[in-house]
C-alpha cells in the first residue's frame, strides 16, 4: 500500500522523465491512472507546477486539451514537441487560463535554483544566469591564469520568419538553434538565451582562435543542413561576434560592452559572418 507522499513522488519521477515528448507523456499518465486509480493524477500533476488549483475532472478535460494542442502543432513541425512547451503554449499564450504564469520546479528540491535560471522555451539557461556564471568564470580564469572567450549568435532576421510563418515555427526555429549549438559545443561550455533570438555561449579555457574555429563549425552545421519545418525547407543564417578574457576587457562589464560591439559588426557584415575584435581591446594579458 502506497503512501500519498509515494504516490506523489512516483508521480513526479514519471512526469520529469517523460515531459520531453508528449506522446510519451499521454501514455505515461495513461500508466499512472491504471497504476493509482483513485488518486486525483492531473489535479495534483497541473497544481504543482502551475499553482492551478482543478477539480480532477476539469484537470482531465484540461490535459486532453494540451494533447490535441501538442498533436496538431507536432503535426505542423514534423516533430513531436515537448509536452511542457505544449501546455505553457496553451494555457498562456492561446487560452490565457494563467494571466500571470509562476512554474515551480516539479523535479526535487535540489533543481528549483537551476529551473529559475532556464529558459523554459528551448531549456538553455536565460539572461538571469550570466551575471553568475560570468562572474565566477571571470574569478576562475584570474586565479588559474587562463583565457576564456564568449560567444554571441543571432538568428539572422528572425523577425521575419515570426512574420511570415508564425510564432510556432519561430519557436521550432528557436529550440532547432539550440540544439545545433548544443551538439557542437562541449559539455563545460555554457548556452544562454540572452534575449529573444540573441544567444551568448561562454566557453572555458578557450583562446578566441579556438573559439572562431567553434563559430565556423556552428555556422556549417545551418549552411549544410536546411531545417525541415511543415513540409519546407528553411534555411536559417547567423551571425556571431567573439571576444577573449581577458584581452578585450578586464572584467565583466567591459567584456560584455565588447561582446554587444561584436554583435553589431558582425550583423552590419551580414548572415553567416563572425566578428572578432580588430586590436587587443581594453584588456590585459595574464600574468607569467
Amino acid at each position: 500500500m502506497h503512501t500519498p507522499s509515494e504516490i506523489e513522488n512516483d508521480i513526479l519521477v514519471v512526469f520529469h522523465d517523460n515531459v520531453e515528448d508528449w506522446v510519451r507523456m499521454k501514455s505515461a499518465v495513461d500508466m499512472l491512472y491504471e497504476t493509482f486509480p483513485d488518486f486525483p493524477i492531473l489535479k495534483f500533476i497541473f497544481f504543482k507546477i502551475t499553482r492551478l488549483t482543478l477539480s480532477e475532472p476539469d484537470a482531465k478535460r484540461l490535459f486532453e486539451n494540451i494533447v490535441t494542442h501538442c498533436a496538431s502543432i507536432s503535426e505542423k513541425l514534423g516533430k513531436n514537441l515537448n509536452f511542457f512547451v505544449g501546455m505553457m503554449d496553451y494555457i498562456v499564450e492561446r487560452n490565457r487560463i494563467i494571466l500571470n504564469p509562476v512554474f515551480i520546479d516539479i523535479y526535487m528540491a535540489d533543481h528549483i535554483e537551476e529551473r529559475n535560471f532556464k529558459d523554459p522555451l528551448t531549456n538553455a539557461f536565460n539572461r538571469n544566469y550570466l551575471d553568475r556564471v560570468l562572474k565566477a568564470e571571470v574569478n576562475r580564469s584570474d586565479r588559474n591564469h587562463y583565457k576564456f572567450s564568449m560567444m554571441t549568435v543571432d538568428i539572422h532576421k528572425f523577425s521575419i520568419i515570426n512574420n511570415n510563418y508564425g510564432y510556432h515555427v519561430g519557436n521550432y526555429v528557436l529550440i532547432e538553434v539550440v540544439e545545433r549549438i548544443r551538439r557542437t559545443i562541449r559539455s563545460e561550455d555554457t548556452i544562454i538565451r540572452y534575449l529573444d533570438d540573441r544567444f551568448i555561449l561562454l566557453l572555458p579555457r578557450t583562446e578566441i582562435e579556438g573559439a572562431k574555429i567553434l563559430a565556423e563549425r556552428i555556422l556549417s552545421s545551418f549552411i549544410t543542413d536546411m531545417i525541415q519545418i511543415e513540409n519546407r525547407l528553411m534555411n536559417v543564417s547567423l551571425t556571431i561576434g567573439l571576444v577573449e578574457y581577458p584581452v578585450n576587457g578586464i572584467n565583466e562589464e567591459e567584456l560584455l560592452n565588447e561582446l554587444q560591439r561584436m554583435r553589431y559588426k558582425s550583423k552590419e557584415k551580414g548572415p553567416n559572418s563572425i566578428a572578432v575584435p580588430d586590436v587587443k581591446t581594453a584588456g590585459k594579458e595574464l600574468a607569467d
